[in-house]
Formats: structure tokens, sequence, C-alpha cells
């Protein structure tokens, strides 16, 4: 019997070793020369070095470029510390290039080999040479002693942006400058004592450059309350000569302090915004004047709303960015709303059309045509259905806000496959470029079997993967996750840039991968006993964690339903249970599925209100509403509920989770999409 066994073993051993070369041999052939960089991790994975080594060596000879790169790079990492500091060196002989040189300093400074660091930088440019690399160099001329150091620390650390590696250095040098010594502080956001150390700095012209008064204007922000004094003192730097880069931080930052000083007169107000409009004629860069525009046009709110719709119509077509003013207009939004500024809404949306972001414009499109419809906003011009048709048709072409556009193709009857049509291509990648190297490597990875490889690299070139491309790893990566839970979320990351930004209509896989059913059940036994419909708990999880199994936010929620320990603890004993580990994925998804169905059962069964309270917390959300009703005299609808909250976060959270739940009835249990809307928004 024993015999038989052993015997039955062996054959299915020689079976699986048998499908395996045959794998390897239909691989090998597919990719050619490129599949020894694959054998070679494979060898490394079963231990043997020296059949690797020599797979790589065959594979740099004869690989096209990134992989015979790769290939090159593997070797850096094998054998004794002599042999890697060769191949290090080869490897920068032949590409020398940054990458290729840090790859060198880096196995040279974890040996030790200082001078032999120094000797290999001489010639970078320490302002704008990689961060790490410039540390390598630093670092070992201090270590060495060498008379270069001060010189070479001094540049790096007051030419360009303070960053980690700067900070590094300076916790190990004994005596830094007192300009460096004053940036750490900046950087660990100790303005306190930042501030306390800056007079000095301001009154010598050699640190008025740009890079420095950047880090100036934000101790001067943030170190002190003394706001106006502070803004007058950083605008006498004015009156020095100065480049007009300097000028714009100047600028920039007296606006903001003048616009934070504790007497907010409109005159304090009104200096802000002439300092901040003159920082964005003295911008070097697009980004530096939408981000002067963005204060300034969040300061003039400070005036009213009516003067901040005023410079809305005037600078519309400045900005540069549509979508970096998003945040502004859902705060005039809430705004308006709050001071039934409904005329003045309307406005909004009309001025927004080919000036705003898709998703801006067609949040105040939506809601304009909602108003009217609830009869807050009268119009003279138009009748309410002609307006409400043109505005709700505004809203259905959203660009990612799938929120928007389904509830305006609600409004519109819309058929449901018009509305899928619509959404072939959210937001369409109109400067896309494929990076066929990067293709082949990231394939080479799944199809040789190395999930663990993927998404980091995927993560360096994903601007320049295709469609196809990022469909096939993200499948890939989710048929692991049933092993290895962290690849469903490394999957649908994947799935879902490609959901969001495409340069081709996607497939109906690409959009399951991008709402998939992970961990399907569990979701299935626990929505069936608490009650809950599976496409909202899927959109919750979905919402909440991004299917990452172990996930915790900065405010210490857990796992796929992001519970705080506190809610877990008092679900426990409603379970009566007397222990319980929220990274079990189990447990975890059972105490989200109860706690929501909590949420819908004492919010009289309203689930956007439970959703609400699952973000925010049912007795903000009691109060939410009794404000709403007294503000409104009535009740009002859900969706409009919804623009009023005064929390973005949970603003958004309820348009996410609802788009989400939309697109899960539709995949996988034909729901239409207004049948959702409806059960939810009631």
């Amino acid at each position: 019997m024993k015999q038989k066994i052993l015997l039955g073993m062996l054959a299915c051993s020689l079976l699986i070793f048998s499908a395996s070369c045959k794998q390897n041999n239909t691989l090998q052939q597919k990719y050619g020369a490129d599949a020894s960089y694959f054998m070679g991790l494979r060898n490394l994975q079963l231990g043997d070095e020296d059949t690797a080594a020599r797979e790589f060596k065959r594979s740099a000879k004869k690989s096209t470029g990134l992989i015979a790169r790769k290939s090159r790079e593997m070797l850096t990492t094998l054998g004794p510390i002599d042999n890697r500091i060769k191949e290090c060196f080869e490897l920068y002989k032949f590409y020398n290039d940054e990458d290729s040189l840090l790859m060198l300093c880096k196995e040279l400074y974890a040996n030790r080999e200082y001078a032999q660091v120094i000797k290999a930088t001489e010639e970078i440019d320490l302002t704008e040479c990689s961060n790490e690399l410039a540390y390598y160099r630093c670092s070992s001329l201090h270590i060495k002693n060498d008379t270069s150091f001060q010189q070479n620390y001094y540049k790096w650390c007051t030419t360009r942006p303070f960053a980690k590696e700067q900070y590094q250095l300076f916790c190990e040098v004994e005596k830094s400058p007192a300009i460096v010594t004053l940036r750490s502080l900046a950087y660990i956001r100790n303005y306190g004592a930042a501030y306390e150390r800056l007079q000095p700095f301001l009154e010598n012209d050699k640190y008025l450059t740009p890079i420095l008064l950047s880090d100036f204007g934000k101790i001067m922000f943030y170190g002190s309350a003394q706001y106006k004094e502070n803004a007058e003192t950083f605008l006498s730097l004015e009156n020095k000569q100065l480049p007009e880069e300097s000028l714009y931080f100047i600028h920039f930052y007296a606006g903001r302090l003048y616009e934070k000083a504790l007497n907010q007169s409109e005159s304090n107000i009104q200096k802000a915004l002439d300092l901040l409009a003159r920082a964005m004629k003295e911008a070097s860069t697009d980004e530096k004047y939408d981000n002067a525009l963005w204060y300034f046009l969040n300061t003039s709110l400070k005036l009213s709303t009516a003067k901040s719709i005023e410079y809305v119509e005037t600078y519309k077509d400045s900005w540069h960015d549509p979508s970096y003013f998003d945040d502004f207009f859902d705060t005039l939004s809430v705004k308006l709303i709050a001071e039934h500024g409904w005329k003045e809404y309307y406005k909004v949306a009309k001025i927004l059309r080919n000036a705003a972001s898709k998703e801006a414009t067609a949040k105040f499109n939506y809601v304009a045509a909602r108003l009217i419809q609830e009869g807050f906003i009268t119009l003279s011009a138009l009748s309410p259905e002609e307006a409400c048709t043109d505005m709700l048709n505004v809203a259905m072409d959203s660009g990612t806000s799938i929120y928007y556009r389904m509830l305006a193709a609600d409004r519109l009857s819309v058929p449901q496959e018009k509305v899928l049509e619509s959404m072939h291509i959210l937001c369409k990648d109109e400067s896309f470029t494929v990076d066929e190297q990067a293709e082949q490597l990231l394939l080479g990875y799944a199809e040789f079997g190395f999930p663990e490889k993927i998404y980091e690299e995927w993560t360096a070139c994903a601007e320049k993967i295709s469609m196809e491309c990022a469909e096939k790893i993200a499948m890939f990566l989710k048929n692991c996750g049933s092993t290895t839970p962290a690849y469903y979320a490394q999957s649908l990351r994947i799935a879902s840039k490609k959901f969001n930004k495409s340069e081709v209509p996607f497939s109906d896989q690409l959009i399951r991968l991008s709402f998939p059913q992970d961990f399907m059940l569990n979701v299935s036994k626990y929505c069936k006993e608490y009650g809950i419909d599976e496409p909202l708990m899927y959109a919750l999880i979905r919402t909440e964690s991004y299917f990452d199994s172990v996930a915790k936010s900065s405010a210490a929620a857990v796992g796929l339903t992001q519970l705080m320990e506190l809610t877990a603890g008092d679900i426990a004993k409603k379970l009566k249970k007397t222990s319980y580990d929220l990274t079990d994925i189990d447990t975890n998804i059972q105490f989200g599925t109860f706690y929501l169905e909590e949420m819908i059962r004492r919010l009289d069964g309203s689930k956007i209100l439970a959703l609400f309270a699952y973000n925010g917390g049912i007795t903000t959300v009691r109060r939410w509403v009794k404000n709403a009703e007294k503000e409104f005299g009535t009740v009002i609808a859900k969706d409009l509920f919804l623009e009023t909250l005064p929390y973005s976060e949970t603003r958004e959270y309820g348009r996410k989770v609802l788009s989400a739940a939309i697109l899960y009835g539709i995949l996988y249990y034909d729901m239409p999409y207004s049948q959702t809307i409806s059960d939810i928004m009631q």
C-alpha cells in the first residue's frame, strides 16, 4: 500500500515537473533571449545562484534594452562584496547615467568605500542630481574629513527644496551652518523654534533666494501668530534688488499672512488679494500661478460669495489646470447653498462651462438643475424643463465623476445602455505613448510567475502602460490574491488607474477588475445574515480600503471596512465575541456589515444617511439633518442634502460609495442603475 502511494506521488511530481518544463519551453520560445532574465530569477528562487548568474549574463548580452539592464542590475546583487562592486562598476561603465552611478555609490557606501564614492561623484551637480546620490557624496566627504565637505554640504542644503536626505545628514553632522539648522527645523515642522532664529537671515541679502524665501514664508506663517506684523516684515523685503522669482514668494506669503491676520478686516483681506494678484503676475511656472490663484479665490470668499463669483468670472480663462480648483468650487457650492444663493448658484453653473474641470462643471449644473426642480430657483428666460434638461445633459459629461453622470441620467430617464455607452472612456489620455520595453518586462513577470515584482515596476511607468497590458497584469495579480490578499489591492489600483484615464475604450473585464468581488464568500455570507445588499457592501469596502485587508488609516481605522478599535469593541460586545482580530478578513467583514446594518436601522432605513454616519458618526448626521430641516423649512431631497454637508470628506464618501454600488449592481446583479439610486437615496 505504501509502495503504491509513493509511486503515485512520484508520478504526480513527474507530471508537474513535465508541465512546468513544457510551460518554460513555451515561454522561452515566446520571449527569446529575454527569457534568460526570468529564468535567472527563477533559479534565484530555487537557491541556485551560480545558474542564475549565468542566465543574467546571457540576458545582459542578448536581451532587449530594459530587460538587459535589469539583468546587469541583478548581477550587482550576487556573490561576495568584491564581485558586487565589480559588477556595479561594469553597470556604470556600460550605462554611464545617474541611476547606475547611484547603484554604484550605494554599494560602495554600504561597504565603507568612502574614498571611491567621493571619486565617483566628483562631476555630479549637487543642485540637480538625486538627493540620495548627493547624500552619499556629502556623507562620504564628512566621514573622510575632506576639506571640501562644508562647501558641498552648504551648497546641497541651500540651493534646492529640503528633503529627508538633507535632514538625515544634518542629524549625523555635529555642527551645521545656521541656515541648514533653520531649514532642518522647518523640515520637521518645528516652526516655533525656526521663527526664533529667522530674523538674521531676513537681514542678509544673500539668503533672499527663491528657495530660501519659500521656507522663510512657511516659518513666518506657521511659527508665529503675529500675522500682520510678519506680513509687513516680509513685504519690506521687496525693496531690495531681488530676482522676480523671489518677489513671487514675498508677495505670495505676505498675502497669505494678511489673510490670516487676527483682525480680518476688509482692508487686510483686500491687501491679501492685491498681493496674491501680484504673485500671480510674477509666477514663473503654471503651477505657481495656479497656486497663487487658488489662495486668491479662497481668500475672496472672506469678502463675500458675490465677490468671489466676480473673480471666478474674471480669471476663469487664465488658470492652467482646472482640476486644481475643484476643492475651491466644492467649498463655494456649500457656501452658496448655506446662504440660499440660488440665483448665484445658477450663475456659477453657467460660468463654469468650458472653463472648470468636467467634475466641477457637472456638480454645479446637476445641483442647479435640482434646485430648479425643487422650486428654489425660478427663471424668466427659459422654462424650468428646458433649463433642467440643458443642465442635466451637461452633468452627463462629468469626466471621472460617475456620481453626477448617473444621477443626471436618472433624472433624464436615459436608458441604461446609453449611460454605459457614455462611459466607454471617462478621461481620454490624449498624450499617451506606450513603453514597449516596460510592458515586455511586466508581462514577463506575470507569465513567468513573479507577482511580487509587478506593482513596484508598474508604479515607475504606469503612465506609459497600455490598456491591454494593464488588464493582463491586473488579472494576474487578482488571481494571486487568493493566496496573498495584498495582491487584490494592487490589481484594483492598476485597473482603476486605467479606468479613470485611458487611451482607448476600456473592456468589460477592466471594469470588473476596477470593481472586483474579492472576498466573495465572506461578503455574501454576512450580507445575507444582516440583510445588506451585496452591491452596497462591496462599494463600501472598495471605498474604505480598496480591498486591502491590512489597510490602516491615519486615524487608526483598520482593515477592509476600516473600523476603529472603539467601534469594533462595541460591535464585539453586541455579537458576544470575547476576542477578535480586525486584520482577520472574515471578522472585519462581519463587523463592518453588522455596523452598516445598525446605522441603517437607527436612521429609519435610510442607506445614504447610514453611509454618512459610517463615515462621520451617527450623532453628527442627526445634527446635520435637524439643521438642514430648520434651514430649509422642510425635508430636502437626499441628493441636495449631501451637498449641504459641512465635511468635504463625507460628501465625497457618499458620492464614491453610491457610484460604486451602481456599477456593482449593473455588473454582477442585473440591477438597473436607477433602482440602485432610488434604493440608496430614498
